[in-house]
Parts: structure tokens; sequence; C-alpha cells
């Protein structure tokens, strides 16, 4: 059974947003709240289009301050396998960086699970050297 596009919208706009700090964007991502299993294809797009758009507004928002990198805020806490499809995140990876090239500052995924440990060892092998040299693992 799929989720509700208007219920999908709320859950994307309360955890996935951009805010401005320290002079740079930052956007959060909690991701917790996120069942791909239960999304259509067009509801895994809609969640791709959104991290596309909170992405520009970071890059508008360090633009402001004459910098061309943005941060990421990933939230991990309490991930769960249902919160994870391989096949959505190498879309989102590949997307996210051809669109967005070399506009990361760094990102830091924030975890308190077992299971992210397991999934990190298959995804990292999916991410740019470059990019996953900016990655912070920080343990809740």
């Amino acid at each position: 059974m799929s989720v509700d596009n208007n219920k999908l919208i709320d859950i994307m706009r309360k955890n996935i947003y951009t805010c401005e700090k320290d002079r740079y964007g930052h956007i959060f991502i909690v991701v917790n709240n996120f069942t791909p299993a239960k999304y259509t294809k067009k509801q895994k797009l809609m969640v791709l289009e959104h991290i596309i758009q909170v992405t520009q507004e970071s890059l508008v928002i360090s633009n402001t301050y004459n910098n061309k990198t943005s941060y990421v805020h990933l939230n991990l806490k309490n991930f769960r396998r249902e919160n994870f499809n391989l096949k959505l995140f190498k879309k989102i990876n590949t997307i996210i960086s051809e669109t967005f090239d070399d506009t990361l500052e760094s990102m830091f995924i924030y975890s308190d699970s077992k299971i992210f440990s397991s999934v990190w060892k298959i995804i990292k092998n999916f991410i740019e050297i470059d990019t996953r040299d900016k990655i912070i693992l920080v343990n809740c």
C-alpha cells in the first residue's frame, strides 16, 4: 500500500530542508521517516526532485555569502532496513553528483544504527572518492 502524495509531501518538507548557518547553506535530511518500499515510482521521483530543489536552495544561501559549496547533515538515527533502497540511493547519488559537481563542502552522517555500518560498506563503493573524503561519520 503506497503513501498518499499529500502525506509524502508533508514528510519531505519536514525532513528534507535547508537553512543558513555560518554563511553557508546547510541541508538537513532525516531518513528514518522515509520508507521507500511504500512509495510508487512517481513518489520516489518526487523525493528526488525535492532533494534537488533543497540542494539548489542551500547553494543560493551559500552564494549570497560568496561561497560555492554547502553542507549536508544526514540523520540516520533509528535507521532501519525499511529506510534504505539501494536502487534509489544509486539514482539519487548519480543525479546529485552530475547536477551539482563539486558543491559539497562536507557531509555529516549521524547514526546510532548497527545496520548503517553494514549498509555503509556497500554504498561507499558507489560514492566518488573525492566526495567520500568529505564525509564525516558521527556515531550518536
